[in-house]
């Protein structure tokens, strides 16, 4: 019996870690969906073509992949709290000039440097959601979180 508020502390916490990395990939996400939605406002604004446009959603993706691949290897050496706080700080100074930029070029740099902060969002969503599980943590406990972390993307379902 001594165990069990310890226990329960632990849960409480496992679950809100849970629900922070949830949120954080939820916002990893949105990202890249609401720029394709905005789409046409963007263009309108900037003067955009739709060549121009293109570019700017392609070089998101110019250093994704790399930073990825990097990210999974960080994640097994750095603190995943720590990386994910870097991560943030660099989303909003990356996402700065989005809000100021009146030029094609601030804009696609904007877009390049966001692309290389969220690429390694997934390889270290993974290594957060394996840190949550601890010895004396229900399996099924632990496998639900992680579903819940695999799937958060937006498009997470939730099976009984």
């Amino acid at each position: 019996m001594s165990n069990l508020p310890e226990n329960a502390a632990y849960r409480t916490r496992a679950w809100i870690h849970v629900a922070l990395v949830f949120l954080f990939m939820l916002v990893n996400f949105a990202d890249k969906a609401v720029v394709g939605l905005s789409s046409v406002p963007i263009m309108r604004e900037l003067g955009l073509s739709n060549t121009q446009f293109g570019e700017l959603g392609s070089a998101f993706f110019l250093l994704f992949s790399i930073s990825g691949v990097a990210g999974g290897f960080l994640a097994n050496r750095v603190r995943t709290k720590i990386l994910m706080f870097a991560m943030a700080v660099v989303w909003g100074v990356a996402l700065l000039p989005v809000s100021l930029a009146s030029s094609f070029g601030l804009l696609l740099l904007s877009r390049i440097v966001l692309g290389a902060a969220e690429g390694p969002a997934f390889p270290i969503r993974g290594e957060g959601g394996t840190s949550v599980t601890r010895d004396g943590m229900e399996q099924r406990l632990a496998c639900m979180q992680m579903a819940l972390l695999l799937r958060a993307d937006g498009r997470f379902f939730l099976a009984r």
